[in-house]
């Protein structure tokens, strides 16, 4: 929230902490590695398309944090990407809400 909050008056400032919120996600979800590329490698194997979101958002985020080309409207496609790869959280939960039903039908239909 904090990088969108600041994209419309200091783009650098947003880019940097969507870099930081890319740093905290990998975080969360067990990511390995001493740098943020090598993080995001380590998802590879249980998150592909979100790791390669992830990988872009990082050139969004090192431009911001040390150069100076983020513009807002790559900011604001900066954000869909990354609402796409926090869509994973939805997906999770989704998945854990119907895995009864997929246990009861695979009970039903593999006795068979």
């Amino acid at each position: 929230m904090d990088a969108f909050k600041q994209f419309h008056f200091d783009p650098l400032s947003s880019a940097s902490k969507l870099r930081r919120a890319i740093e905290r996600f990998c975080e969360g979800e067990g990511a390995s590695g001493g740098n943020l590329h090598r993080k995001i490698e380590s998802l590879q194997n249980v998150m592909p398309d979100e790791a390669g979101y992830l990988m872009t958002l990082k050139l969004v985020g090192n431009e911001g944090t040390h150069a100076h080309d983020v513009t807002e409207d790559d900011l604001l496609q900066a954000f869909n990407l990354f609402e796409v790869v926090l869509s994973i959280f939805e997906r999770r939960e989704k998945f854990r809400l119907v895995s009864k039903h997929r246990d009861q039908l695979n009970e039903k239909f593999e006795s068979q």
